[in-house]
């Protein structure tokens, strides 16, 4: 309640013609049922934004709520991503050192396009998303019609659970080298391994916040190897919990 109240007085503060390159601003436009906006975005691509309109405007409720499910449920999600990254990149040199080098050639500023075009870094947040997909552990989806999906018959009304762990842990899927951490594999994916990979779910009802997740981590990854490298200590501590295993 006091985040939300916090976040009311913000955006009450806001000057009517006062513009800020912040979430709240970008929400606090979409009160507005003229304003030109992202609406609609395939998972990789760009966006028309002259063609795209707001065809509803958010209630300042609804603002205030917005900004609030971002900071909250995106914050430890998004840290543990980014721990996890930076111990599979420590265990693994050629892979970090593949990611120096991509950074040296691609970026000579971190804008938004520079760091879009780094393919290597993507490639080493999904394979890490791969290894450890606790954003999503295990997804949810109502049967809402009679269906046959293989050999399995699900009824109307039927709560289908999936766990992205075992699809992302399957050799037949990814192959004998599955718990390796291995990039490379995201250049060139089957249509099965597509399927497969689910760290923010699948379809429309995917996480709401995998592009803001993607650029944090994107962002703070290239920031933190442009002015330190990154290495396993001689001496760790191997801690085993249910389905990790982190090396400290």
């Amino acid at each position: 309640m006091m985040f939300s109240n916090h976040l009311a007085k913000l955006r009450n503060e806001r000057r009517p013609h006062e513009e800020n390159c912040d979430f709240l601003q970008f929400f606090k436009d979409a009160e507005d049922s003229t304003f030109r906006g992202f609406l609609n975005e395939q998972v990789s691509g760009k966006v028309d934004v002259s063609t795209i309109r707001i065809n509803k405007s958010m209630a300042p409720g609804e603002t205030v709520a917005q900004c609030r499910f971002i900071s909250i449920a995106g914050f430890d999600t998004t840290a543990n991503t980014l721990a996890l990254a930076c111990d599979l990149l420590a265990k693994n040199q050629d892979k970090q050192v593949a990611l120096l080098l991509e950074e040296i050639d691609a970026v000579s500023s971190f804008t938004y396009e520079n760091i879009q075009s780094m393919e290597y870094l993507h490639n080493c947040i999904f394979e890490t998303l791969r290894l450890y997909p606790h954003a999503s552990p295990l997804q949810h989806r109502l049967c809402m019609e009679d269906c046959r999906v293989g050999p399995y018959t699900f009824r109307k009304g039927v709560c289908v659970v999936i766990d992205p762990w075992a699809v992302h842990h399957n050799p037949k899927i990814w192959g004998d080298d599955v718990e390796e951490f291995r990039p490379e594999r995201f250049r060139s994916m089957t249509n099965e391994q597509l399927r497969a990979f689910m760290p923010f779910g699948l379809g429309p009802r995917q996480c709401v916040g995998m592009r803001f997740a993607l650029m944090e981590i994107k962002l703070t990854l290239c920031m933190l190897f442009s002015k330190y490298r990154l290495r396993k200590k001689d001496r760790q501590v191997k801690v085993s919990c249910v389905g990790y295993e982190l090396d400290l």
